[in-house]
């Protein structure tokens, strides 16, 4: 990304996430919607450090390339609400 790069953008969204919960703390549909965006790294670094760099960062799941279909699939399970929540 020109501007920035997956670790700096994934800080930017949680910052903004962490606002807009503070703004909507009564429960407003709005705060409900935005409280949280999964966001899954897709990197070619595969050492630990970078794994812990994208979980430290706010990352919610992590995919190394080459991408392995059904671990991506898996990755975005991971991230999606259960049954017994919606």
């Amino acid at each position: 990304m020109p501007e920035m790069d997956g670790l700096e953008a994934t800080i930017e969204i949680r910052k903004r996430e962490e606002e807009l919960t503070v703004k909507n703390s009564d429960n407003s549909p709005l705060a409900t919607r935005c409280s949280h965006i999964p966001i899954i790294a897709m990197t070619a670094h595969a050492m630990a450090e970078h794994r812990q760099q994208c979980s430290d960062a706010g990352m919610d799941d992590y995919v190394s390339k080459p991408v392995n279909p059904q671990e991506f699939i898996d990755a975005i399970e991971r991230q999606l609400p259960s049954p017994q929540t919606l």
